[in-house]
């Protein structure tokens, strides 16, 4: 039994050695095959895990940020995982980007995974670096989150917030030191990043996304898509989304009220999906449909008052120009460093403008 174990256990350490040497010889490889790139897009996450803090025992990823020190700031930019930075460094990202180009102090306050409900708590929490300036921006699953009518207790909660140990920390525990180190360690391997995708994959699987998903050209190479997800989340028709829609609004609203309050000015960015934008995803997906309700949503805002830039025209501009890369990943929906740097280059022309 003891010899039948430790055969396995040494199989497993040579399986494990020839896949980590084998993801890595693809990975260097010139050639841009599907395989190719979703190995190098799976290693990007390399990039930004290290700004999420897990306790140690969390081996799954979190969506907890750590705050910086409470100094004044100039700008604050708060959102999911757009503005945090998924995928690219955290000098590649659009909210650092901006404080480069207006020589501006920025704190981002972006969360991955989450939503208005929590962008909201984020501008509350953002006050103790009294900025100058809220930058508030929306992504097009914000429409979807069940957690909208579960959690809605209003916008900005005051009281007790039990949530917030799963938003941020203000310092890092041993725990929390302990985890990263281990995170450093794993992020070395490039077929452990692999793995977290193909995770991530079973995670949608587990959930139904992936029965209906599509395969779509995309610059050349295949991307799987899920288009009833994206139809129906930008689906006014949609009785379920239309009530996130609204409930999408009513949080804007209150982040508003709530900071002009404070006496200080207010802006929304809409973040278009790579559906909206992308060639050959735009006809796959009826791309003109679904720019549509981010048109109604803008129209909407600025009937409240609510200043708002919507990206989406200048997203598309972009791509058409684009030499060598896209404004998105190929096998995510995130954006890449080009996708950051439009960003960054429309916000920061609106704010120049003054246009709030």
């Amino acid at each position: 039994m003891k010899k039948t174990i430790r055969t396995a256990l040494i199989a497993l350490f040579i399986t494990c050695i020839l896949t980590e040497l084998i993801t890595q010889g693809i990975y260097f490889l010139p050639a841009e095959n599907n395989l190719h790139i979703f190995i190098q897009e799976s290693y990007r996450r390399t990039f930004s895990n290290l700004r999420i803090y897990n306790e140690f025992f969390e081996i799954l990823d979190c969506r907890r940020i750590k705050l910086p020190p409470p100094i004044k700031k100039d700008i604050l930019v708060v959102g999911d995982s757009f503005p945090f930075g998924a995928f690219v460094k955290s000098k590649d990202c659009f909210p650092s980007l901006i404080q480069s180009s207006l020589h501006k102090d920025v704190v981002n306050l972006g969360v991955p995974g989450t939503f208005p409900f929590f962008y909201n708590r984020m501008v509350e929490v953002g006050m103790r670096y009294d900025p100058e300036l809220i930058v508030y921006c929306i992504y097009a699953n914000d429409f979807i989150d069940s957690l909208l009518s579960e959690k809605d207790k209003g916008s900005i909660i005051p009281g007790d917030h039990g949530l917030d140990d799963q938003l941020f920390i203000d310092t890092l525990r041993f725990t929390h030191k302990a985890a990263r180190i281990r995170k450093s360690m794993f992020n070395q391997l490039k077929s452990w990043q692999v793995l977290k995708r193909l995770m991530d994959f079973f995670v949608f699987w587990r959930i139904g996304l992936l029965k209906d998903l599509q395969p779509v050209d995309f610059e050349g190479h295949i991307t799987y898509c899920h288009p009833r997800f994206w139809h129906s989340a930008l689906n006014l028709q949609n009785n379920t989304i239309s009530y996130f829609f609204n409930k999408t609004i009513a949080h804007v609203k209150h982040a508003h009220h709530f900071v002009a309050e404070q006496g200080k000015p207010f802006f929304v960015v809409l973040i278009p999906c790579k559906e909206m934008v992308c060639g050959t995803l735009t006809e796959a997906f009826s791309g003109q449909q679904l720019r549509t309700t981010y048109t109604v949503l803008e129209k909407r805002l600025r009937e409240e008052g609510i200043p708002v830039f919507n990206l989406t025209d200048l997203f598309i501009q972009k791509e058409a120009e684009k030499k060598n890369e896209s404004l998105f990943l190929r096998t995510d929906v995130h954006l890449t460093e080009a996708g950051h740097n439009a960003a960054a280059e429309g916000i920061v022309q609106f704010i120049q403008k003054g246009s709030f």
